[in-house]
């Protein structure tokens, strides 16, 4: 993360936390809101949930390229994969 945070709430089941979050992520966020009307609070948390169910399922290098750029992520219909595997 880059000298330049800038301090964000995150809601929790609890209430609210205090995190600081690089700039260049809230950025990021604030370009996505033009193709999803959310908030960028609301924009962080949906790429933490999505990040964190790839996360399972990446080993740490494969973590790496995905976030360098040099791999992507194909996703696979777990039920339609099932059905074609007894076919």
């Amino acid at each position: 993360m880059s000298k330049n945070n800038e301090k964000a709430e995150a809601s929790t089941d609890e209430g609210t936390v205090d995190i600081h979050i690089d700039n260049f992520l809230i950025t990021q966020a604030e370009a996505a809101l033009e193709r999803y009307p959310k908030t960028v609070t609301e924009q962080i948390e949906q790429w933490a949930y999505l990040g964190s169910a790839a996360e399972k399922k990446l080993t740490g290098l494969e973590q790496l390229q995905l976030m360098s750029g040099e791999f992507e992520i194909a996703l696979v219909d777990k039920v339609n994969e099932k059905e074609r595997v007894r076919d």
